[in-house]
């Protein structure tokens, strides 16, 4: 599967089903956007786990980066926006907006939650 977003091309190679056929877990780093077609690609082997951010912490962490110019960073909230999921979409949710150790602490929880299911 494959995308562009932000100006870059995205893609995630035919390996990952190999490595599903031999029972390994993968995690990909995604697009919400393109959520519908990973769910075409992977179907109910996607476990799918949306990382969120507060616009104003995603506009200062962009700000303080540098690497975009004001209009682009205004694309990123809008299209962060326009994107937006709601956990009723059939997700795991993390929410990003404070450090590093809270969202992998978030992590760690969901996947202790589906290692409970299996």
């Amino acid at each position: 599967m494959s995308w562009q977003a932000h100006g870059l091309c995205y893609g995630v190679g035919l390996e990952v089903k190999t490595w599903l056929d031999k029972g390994f877990s993968v995690l990909l780093n995604g697009s919400r956007a393109e959520l519908s077609q990973a769910q075409q690609c992977f179907g109910s082997d996607l476990v799918p786990i949306v990382v969120n951010v507060e616009l104003d912490v995603l506009r200062t962490r962009l700000q303080n980066r540098g690497r975009e110019s004001r209009e682009e960073i205004e694309l990123r909230l809008q299209r962060a926006s326009e994107f937006a999921l709601s956990e009723q979409d059939g997700f795991y949710p993390i929410d990003n907006s404070g450090n590093v150790q809270s969202s992998a602490r978030q992590f760690r929880d969901i996947r202790s939650q589906l290692e409970g299911k299996s």
